[in-house]
């Protein structure tokens, strides 16, 4: 193996006993060797000083070290190809001479030297117990208290050269378990760029690990630099364990990799062999929030498939950044999960990596269309937003995506979510089913022209169908997206929509659980809504609420998900935990408290005194009302289109409950809901009602 920079903390009195000078050291010209800072199979790392006094590291590579030539000359165009690239970027090692003695069998290579490490032992640092065999071995679950942070400006003197101890990032750690996650996201950011710059010269590390990233002037650097290898270069199998990627050390996703569990370790504090797992009191910690989003980025560069990891260090470096700035990476989780699907070409089937943006590869798709960066943070941007399910986060998530693909009209994917939007009736400026066709179509138009194969091609298509009460079409197409993309959640969280819609609980359901399975994090609350919907349309309230709970678990002040309890509670005729639940969703979606409490108060009231009639009357009085009121004002307009249909139904008035329908059939979301709403079930078996199904295009 390649030297190291030496890994465990030595006592004052190893220090000082360091190695002395052998008898014939190495000549090195204008420098002075001092003693030996580390060693490995192939060469030893030296401090020295300059004639002009300047303390570096000096390594030196014996050709007797190797068994032939050729691997001590491939170290040495190694070290010739790094040397100009290492000063150009501020976190490389720098490379400041590169000198050979033919005569003596070796060549050498001149380095900054790290910082001084034992200048930082008297600080503060609290719980430092000396040198273990295992720097691993002294392990807290919290920060140590009045740990310094590192020292980011003014370069450390170099007190006493015999007890000189490199600070590295694996000293931190035994020191201080683990680093804030600024710390980490500083760190991260840096090395990242350091990577971007290697990689971009054509050039891999093949062993990041805490060791082997040390500080100088208080910067995070590369090195162990010996490791550095070109990407076409034929070499030995090198790494440690554990940080190496399941496919072996060598590529820039190789790389990418190492640096994840890295960061794995200084942010959650255990050791890179118990990935994925966090931290028991993870939830207790000040940082959680942030440590979830941090570990985001973790996640991502750790996959073991390396076609869904990070395809690039730029990519990782975008993602730091943007939590630098207070940015959510977890918004982006829903696209760092979205891989590549299989394609089918001729006879043959490969399975294809994407590369940096991992979109889904699909079904006679001739090339891959990478999209502009700032029609990517856009696109991830309004799927954030899109997920939240308020009228106001769609309202934003369809802005995002307008401008993602106005940026970039090639990119297909974010016309997937603005089909979505108009599929819950949210659109900006969309009040009916005639405008939402006309938006669908044109959507539809451009996925064509892009690609007619897409599986966003097919969904707009599909929903297309829906708008104009084509049910076999619209399913035709959904289908055909779903074949053309089997991973995307939103094909199969539609076609769950649809056949809820037409009373086919069973295939529903079976499309919904796929749906909810395929959803990375982000949009999971919404998939489960989704699973949630075969259980309605059966009828069978209580699998419903068990799963509206699951919601709820994920995320207690989802809106949307307070709104579906409300309504299976009110389906079993549970009225007083409706009325609660419709409280609550009111307020999560900011209605004022004070009209809030007088609403909900009195339906309490209504049913406490005057039971389910007396509620269902004072609620058709409230909606009504509320329909009067400025739409500023307004707390029940959400709910009056059917509700008051619904509540004449139960009341038995069947008449009243009629004409509210047909006034109010054709608009978004009341005739494709006429079999599927449960409060309409009073109503099945009058000859107006059934002819409104026959409308609908649906079987009675």
């Amino acid at each position: 193996m390649p030297p190291t920079w030496p890994e465990r903390e030595p006592t004052a009195a190893a220090a000082a006993m360091g190695p002395g000078l052998p008898a014939n050291p190495p000549q090195i010209p204008d420098y002075e060797l001092s003693r030996k800072i580390g060693g490995g199979g192939y060469g030893e790392v030296w401090l020295a000083r300059s004639v002009l006094g300047t303390w570096r590291a000096v390594k030196i590579l014996y050709r007797s070290s190797f068994d032939h030539d050729r691997p001590f000359e491939r170290e040495f165009e190694g070290i010739q190809k790094f040397e100009p690239i290492s000063r150009a970027h501020p976190s490389q090692l720098h490379i400041l001479h590169v000198g050979r003695n033919n005569a003596a069998g070796y060549f050498y290579y001149v380095m900054e030297l790290a910082d001084d490490a034992t200048d930082e032992r008297s600080n503060g640092v609290s719980g430092y117990q000396g040198i273990g065999k295992d720097a691993n071995a002294v392990r807290t679950t919290e920060l140590l208290p009045n740990t310094p942070k590192r020292r980011l400006s003014g370069p450390p003197l170099l007190q006493d050269p015999a007890s000189y101890v490199p600070h590295t990032l694996k000293l931190d750690l035994y020191r201080r378990t683990r680093l804030p996650v600024e710390e980490c996201i500083e760190i991260g950011l840096a090395l990242a760029t350091a990577l971007q710059h290697l990689h971009a010269n054509g050039l891999v590390h093949r062993d990041i690990k805490p060791s082997n990233i040390i500080f100088v002037d208080g910067r995070p650097k590369l090195a162990d630099i010996g490791l550095v290898a070109s990407m076409d270069a034929t070499m030995s199998f090198v790494g440690t364990s554990g940080f190496l990627p399941p496919e072996g050390p060598g590529t820039p996703p190789g790389d990418i990799y190492s640096l994840g569990k890295v960061l794995y370790e200084m942010s959650m504090g255990r050791d890179r062999q118990d990935y994925p797992a966090l931290p028991a009191e993870l939830r207790q910690w000040p940082e959680h929030g942030k440590l979830m989003e941090f570990n985001a980025v973790v996640v991502r560069a750790c996959e073991s498939d390396p076609r869904r990891r990070y395809q690039s260090a730029e990519e990782m470096r975008v993602d730091l950044a943007l939590l630098e700035q207070g940015g959510s990476v977890r918004r982006k989780r829903a696209l760092a999960r979205r891989r590549a699907t299989g394609v089918k070409v001729g006879l043959a089937a490969a399975a294809v990596a994407l590369g940096c943006l991992a979109l889904p590869f699909l079904k006679g798709a001739k090339h891959v269309h990478r999209p502009k960066l700032e029609a990517q943070k856009l696109y991830e941007d309004g799927r954030w937003y899109y997920n939240q399910c308020t009228p106001e986060d769609h309202a934003k998530a369809f802005i995002n995506l307008t401008k993602a693909v106005q940026i970039d009209p090639k990119f297909p994917q974010p016309y997937g979510e603005l089909i979505m939007i108009y599929g819950w009736s949210d659109a900006p400026g969309v009040s009916n089913d005639l405008q939402r066709l006309q938006g669908a179509r044109e959507i539809a138009n451009k996925l064509r022209a892009i690609d007619p194969n897409l599986a966003q091609t097919h969904l707009a298509l599909s929903f297309c169908h829906f708008l104009e009460r084509d049910w076999r079409g619209a399913e035709q197409e959904i289908r055909e997206a779903i074949a053309a993309n089997p991973d995307l959640a939103i094909a199969r969280f539609t076609y769950c929509y649809y056949l809820g819609l037409e009373g086919r609980a069973a295939e529903a359901e079976r499309e919904g659980q796929r749906a909810q399975a395929l959803e990375p994090p982000d949009g999971r609350r919404v998939s489960a809504i989704g699973a949630a919907w075969p259980f309605i349309a059966e009828r069978r309230f209580d699998r419903a609420i068990d799963q509206l709970h699951q919601v709820l678990e994920l995320d207690p002040n989802f809106a949307v998900g307070h709104e579906y309890l409300a309504e299976c509670y009110l389906a079993q005729s549970n009225y007083l935990a409706a009325i609660e639940e419709y409280r609550t969703c009111a307020l999560l979606f900011h209605q004022e408290p004070a009209r809030v409490a007088e609403i909900y108060d009195g339906l309490r009231q209504a049913y406490q005194f005057h039971g389910e009639q007396g509620c269902l009357r004072k609620w058709i009085e409230l909606m009504l009302a509320d329909e009067a009121l400025p739409a500023d004002k307004q707390v029940l307009a959400d709910y009056s289109n059917t509700d008051v249909a619904g509540f004449y139904a139960r009341l038995g008035e069947k008449d009243k409950a009629l004409d509210e329908l047909e006034n109010h059939f054709d608009e978004p979301n009341v005739w494709s809901q006429i079999k599927w709403e449960p409060l309409f079930d009073h109503l099945h078996g009058e000859p107006r009602y059934q002819e409104l199904v026959r409308r609908a295009k649906l079987k009675p």
